[in-house]
């Protein structure tokens, strides 16, 4: 709804009205990106990096990773009242599952191969969903939410350029 908000008020603005609209998110701000984009025709281009793919699948590996807490049964409980709480299905708030639905806008994908917390393989399985135009970047040996850190100009050039490129091919 936050997402939702933002958008009204710059389609009523005469300032930023006629402006391209595009989306950056870290983690969890990777995710709703790419959620409200496919949502939201208004987003025209997203960077994502270091998203979950798959919401039940994250639950599940954070209360492993933080509590030993086994996927079947327990996990799956707390996914079934995570979902009973916020009044949808894990799908519907699974990257992986409407990245789809952002195509024709463009998407990237940024992940470190060395996360621990929300593995490179979420990022892979969010590209290999997304349809064209679509690009990946896997940033060596970086871990959850550092790839900026690895190589700060890298990342900063990539970033702005594939708004920059896009937001041009945008009428």
């Amino acid at each position: 709804m936050d997402i939702e908000a933002v958008l009204d008020y710059l389609s009523a603005s005469s300032e930023f009205k006629d402006l391209p609209v595009g989306c950056y998110g870290i983690s969890m701000g990777g995710a709703i990106g790419i959620i409200a984009a496919a949502h939201f025709p208004k987003i025209k281009a997203v960077v994502s990096d270091s998203a979950y793919g798959d919401f039940g699948k994250a639950v599940a590996r954070a209360l492993r990773m933080a509590y030993h807490i086994p996927r079947f049964p327990l996990g799956q409980i707390v996914v079934w009242f995570a979902q009973l709480r916020l009044g949808c299905s894990a799908k519907s708030i699974s990257p992986k599952c409407l990245v789809g639905r952002v195509s024709p806008r463009p998407v990237l994908i940024i992940h470190g191969t060395a996360d621990k917390t929300v593995p490179w393989e979420d990022g892979q399985s969010i590209y290999d969903a997304a349809k064209d135009p679509k690009r990946l970047w896997l940033v060596p040996e970086s871990e959850h939410v550092a790839c900026f850190y690895r190589d700060r100009m890298s990342y900063t050039r990539t970033v702005l350029g594939f708004f920059e490129n896009e937001f041009r091919r945008t009428p």
